[in-house]
């Protein structure tokens, strides 16, 4: 289940780290997508209160800040 996360999170980090290197308006658009869901996630992330976020339903899953993607070192 936690693996549809991951593959459009590694896919807009790609764009995004492309988008600082070029002009192009689909770039330029990507961005802007990449930026706005970034957003999504942050403020999502946000809400989610501290204590929860070592919460795993089962001992087999991600925990709640393992699928925010939580590390000691803020993105930028």
């Amino acid at each position: 289940m936690h693996s549809w996360l991951s593959f459009p999170v590694l896919v807009l980090t790609t764009m995004g780290s492309a988008a600082a290197q070029s002009t192009d308006p689909t770039v330029a658009s990507l961005k802007g997508q990449f930026d706005a869901v970034r957003g999504f996630i942050t403020k999502a992330a946000a809400q989610v209160p501290e204590d929860l976020y070592a919460f795993k339903p089962t001992p087999d899953v991600r925990s709640m800040g393992a699928l925010f993607g939580t590390s000691p070192t803020p993105i930028s």
